[in-house]
This record gives C-alpha cells, structure tokens and sequence, in this order.
C-alpha cells in the first residue's frame, strides 16, 4: 500500500486503466461465451425437436398408407429407417448415418420400442439397451421412455456417454416423441460441445479483440497522460521553487484548458507575490531610514535635556544662596548673570531642536502613515489573490459535478444498450444488427464513464493542490496582517511623542521668555536689593520648573528613542523575512 501511495499519477492511472479493460472484457467474455452458450444450445434443441417433428410426420404419413391398404406395417418401418438413415448394408443390421440429416453437428435418429430394443440404430439395431446406464448412474430407456410418453421437458433429455475407447465422459441431448401406433420412441441425439463451437470461436475472437483494445487503449492513455501530466509536474516543480523563497519563475502556458488557466493563475499569483515583496523591501528600507534618524534626534534631545535640568538645578543652588546671604548678592550678581546668559544661550539651542524633533516626528509620522497603506494596499493585492485560488477551487468543483452527471448518463446509457441486446438476443437473425449497435453503444458507454472516473481522479489531484495554495496564501495574509498591526502600533506610539513634544515646547518658549525677561532685567536688579528675596524665590521655583520639565523631556526623548529602537528592530526583522524571496 504505501509502495502503490509513492507511485507517480501516470502509473496509476495506466493501471487503473489496464485493470478497467482487462476486467471488462473479462466480464464481457465470459457473458458474450454463457449467452453464446444459452443460444446456441437453444438452437440445436429446436433443430433436434423440428427433425423430430418432421420424422414424426413422416411416419404418419405411412401409417395412413399402412391403414389404407397400400402398405404392411413392416414395409412402411423399413422405408422410415431408409429415408431417415440408409439402407441395410451387407452384414444384415447395420445402417450407417444420414448425413444430409446430421444437422452439422454429428446427430442421427433411432428408435426403440417399450422393452427398450434398438427398432432403428445406425449401427446397433435389434440390441437390448434395456439396461444401459450412463456414467452418472441414469438409465437411458427410462428416461426415454418416461419423456416419450409424459413430456415434462419439451421432449428434451440430458444424459452423459462415453464411447467405447474413449476416457472422456460428454453431455449429450436427446429429443424424443413417442409414435403409439408403432410403439416407438423416436430419439435424435447430439454431444452438447458441437453445440458450443462456434460459441468458442466468439471467445477466442473476444479475446483477441481484447487484447488488441488493451495495447490501442494503453498506448492511448500514455500518450494522453504525457501530454497532461507533464505541465502539472513543470508547476510542481514551480511551486517547490516558490517554497524555497524564488519567485523569478516563468511558467510557459502550452493549454487553454484547467491546467493552463491553473499555470496562468499561478503566474498571476507569483507576479503579485514579486510586486509586493519589492514594495515592502522599499518601504523597510525608509522606515529603517526614519527609525535610525529619530533615534539619533531623541538622544540628542535626551542629551540637551539633561544639560537643561543641570543647568537649572545649578540657578535653584544660586537663588537659594541668594537668599541666605543677600549680601553677597551684589557681588554674585555678576556671576549670576553671566549663569543666565548661557542658560539662555542653551535654552534657545533646547527650543530650537525641540521643533527639529517635533519636525523629524512629524515626517515619521507620515512615513508611517505611507507604510501602513502600503501594506494596506499589499493586504487587498493578496485578498484578490486568494478570492482567484477560491474561485479556481469552485471551478474545480463545479468540474467535478459535471463529471458526475457524465458518469450517471453513461451507466444509464450501458443499462439502456444491456437491455436492447437483450432485446435483439430474443429476436434472433433479426435483431443481429441491433445488437452490434447496442453493444457498440454499451462500449462507448462504457468508456465515457471511465474517462470520467480518470476526469474525477485528475480534479481531485488539482483541487488538493489548489488547497495547499489556500492554506499557504493564508499563512501569508495573517503574517501580513501582523505586521500591520504592528506599525500601527508604532504609528500610535509616535502620535504619544509628538504629543509630548506639543506640551514641552510652550513651557520651553515661556521659560527662554522668562529667561530674556531676567536678563533684561539685570540693571534693574541691583537697585532693587529689597526685592531680590522675593524674585529669587520666584526664580528658585521657576528653575525647579524647568528642571521638572527638563527631566519629563529627557524621558520623553528616552521612550522616543526606545520606540525608534523597536521600530527599527520590527523593520529589521520584515526585512530579513522578505530577504528569503530572491527577485531579479
């Protein structure tokens, strides 16, 4: 079994169909050889009854002379026995057959009388056969007599014989009629296998006509299945191809039929695969573009962002000393205001790349927003890639279905040609040509419900193929959808930054603003020693502030640089699994 389960399609369907044809011309022998039979025994049971008959006739043809006076009952038995066999030889008792009266089969008349003495034989007339058995135990005079008298069979009897000399025992069939006024039985008798010969000769023919179909049909079907098979096998290979990750294969489309519209299918398919693969690899390649950029943008702002917060920690330190010793504050206030003017300095560096980052989060936004069509697009190329597969599939069925009813109409149309042989058997000479007609009609039916089992096999092998692409065009569409899921997720993340961002930069633009305001402010500041308490606790609560500030963005371009990084290790990770299809 799982010799026969490795074996090619070709071997199996030339099996198949050398079992089909050996199997049915077996079956068409052996019932074209029984029905043979039944005929032509039929036949010489009536060719053995009409000579019956017609010796019967004859005989009382002559009695009627023998009543009329014209002839002696003796005279009128030996001119029977003359005309039905042949005159007395020199010997006194034998006769000899008739062979214008054998009937071509070997078969001669006697008679005997109700003691069972031979009253005519060609050869043993005058004998006691009274007691004779055949080989089975049967005592022939009785059951010529008891037919004779009280026919229960049409007047036909079965017995065996063997000739002296002879080692084989044979059927033999008798007619018999008994003629009262004589008191004989008269009998014509035949060996059952000189019925059958031509029967054999049907066989034989049979046979050979078999055997010719056979050599015809194989040579036929080979050169059919070569034919076919061989574009299915090309887009096996093809397949096995695509597998392995090779998706620079061209299909040569030699048919218009299934198996072309399947290669042509398949090549849409693998064109559609290469569109995408291409239109991803691009898109990987900006979106690894992108990541890296933001990456390096966030730690540049994580980085100025620390600069920030340590610079306003030194101003929170400065104010609170200001406020402890006021009297050192006019000579700190030169130092001071020099600590101001760099804060400044950077503080308007920080703003300016606040908006860099919140420019570069923007542009990554919308490369985002173009991979997440782009896979959009790709998602809808494969859904009508796989709605063409599912529709091949209904095609496939659809075939199926129509092969069916082709194998329905064909048994119908074997059964209608079975009956009107039947037909034309019971009418004889008659219906001979009817019934080579319907035998004819039988064969073609015959042979269309193979070519449809063969049609059924063929599809059932191309709908498990187109199956497998299904289930493979799924795998494809759910790692698709994943990976859509998953820059949308990104997409969801730079949305979060670029928020972050929007609430940093006022708090910058007040900070510098207030920064600009204490630097101005600087002459004024010494004439208003009395108010330098209460402006350095403001300034003290503003620096810690901007330090809180400073720190929130240091987180922000912390997670931002977090999110570059596993942007970049998904586009890393999309690109490495496109890398396995080779394009040209």
């Amino acid at each position: 079994m799982k010799k026969m389960a490795g074996t090619s399609i070709k071997i199996k369907l030339v099996a198949m169909f050398i079992t089909v044809i050996v199997f049915s011309m077996g079956i068409l022998g052996i019932a074209s050889y029984g029905i043979s039979k039944k005929s032509l025994s039929d036949l010489g049971n009536r060719a053995l009854k009409n000579k019956i008959n017609m010796g019967i006739t004859f005989m009382e043809a002559l009695e009627s002379q023998v009543q009329e006076g014209k002839l002696t009952r003796e005279e009128a038995q030996e001119i029977f026995k003359s005309k039905m066999l042949n005159p007395k030889k020199g010997d006194g008792k034998t006769r000899g057959q008739n062979e214008k009266l054998e009937l071509d089969i070997g078969a001669y008349m006697f008679a005997i009388n109700s003691q069972g003495i031979e009253m005519m034989h060609p050869f043993k007339e005058g004998d006691d056969i009274s007691n004779i058995v055949d080989p089975k135990g049967n005592n022939i005079v009785k059951l010529i007599i008891e037919e004779g008298k009280h026919p229960k069979n049409n007047g036909i009897i079965k017995y065996y014989w063997k000739n002296p000399g002879e080692n084989k025992i044979r059927a033999k069939t008798n007619a018999v009629a008994y003629f009262e006024p004589w008191d004989w039985y008269v009998n014509v008798g035949a060996y059952d296998e000189d019925f059958y010969r031509p029967a054999q000769k049907v066989l034989n023919i049979i046979l050979l006509f078999s055997l010719i179909n056979l050599l015809v049909g194989s040579s036929l079907i080979l050169w059919f299945l070569n034919k076919k098979l061989n574009p299915l096998k090309e887009l096996s290979e093809s397949m096995k191809e695509v597998a392995e990750g090779n998706l620079n294969i061209e299909l040569e489309i030699k048919s218009n039929d299934e198996i072309g519209k399947i290669q042509e299918s398949f090549g849409k398919m693998l064109k559609a695969q290469r569109e995408m693969i291409k239109k991803i690899k691009v898109s990987v390649e900006e979106v690894l573009g992108q990541s890296e950029n933001l990456s390096a943008t966030s730690e540049e702002m994580a980085s100025s962002s620390q600069e920030v917060a340590k610079t306003m920690q030194q101003i929170a330190e400065g104010s609170s000393s200001q406020a402890n010793d006021l009297q050192e504050i006019v000579g700190l206030m030169t130092e001071l205001t020099q600590n101001i003017e760099n804060a400044l300095r950077e503080l308007a560096t920080v703003k300016d790349e606040t908006l860099n980052t919140s420019n570069r989060a923007n542009i990554g936004k919308s490369e985002m927003d173009k991979l997440i069509r782009t896979i959009e697009d790709i998602k809808n190329a494969f859904e009508i890639v796989t709605l063409k597969v599912n529709n091949l599939t209904n095609s496939v069925k659809e075939i199926s279905n129509i092969t069916n009813v082709i194998t329905s109409i064909a048994e119908q149309t074997n059964l209608l040609a079975l009956n009107a042989a039947i037909e034309a058997a019971r009418a004889g000479e008659a219906g001979r040509g009817f019934a080579v007609v319907a035998d004819e009609v039988r064969k073609l039916a015959e042979e269309s419900k193979k070519s449809a089992s063969e049609i059924v096999e063929l599809v059932n092998s191309i709908e498990k193929d187109t199956d497998d692409v299904i289930i493979t065009s799924k795998d494809v569409d759910g790692f698709i959808k994943s990976q859509a899921t998953a820059v949308e997720k990104t997409v969801a993340s730079f949305g979060d930054i670029l928020e972050s961002i929007e609430r940093i930069a006022p708090l910058m633009k007040n900070t510098y603003n207030a920064m600009d305001e204490m630097v101005s402010s600087k002459d004024k500041v010494l004439l208003k020693v009395e108010a330098v308490s209460a402006v350095t606790e403001e300034n003290t609560a503003a620096a810690e502030e901007v330090a809180a500030s400073s720190e929130e963005l240091s987180a922000s371009s912390q997670e931002v640089a977090a999110t570059a990084n596993t942007l970049n290790q998904l586009a890393t990770d999309l690109a490495n699994a496109v890398e396995r299809f080779r394009l040209n």
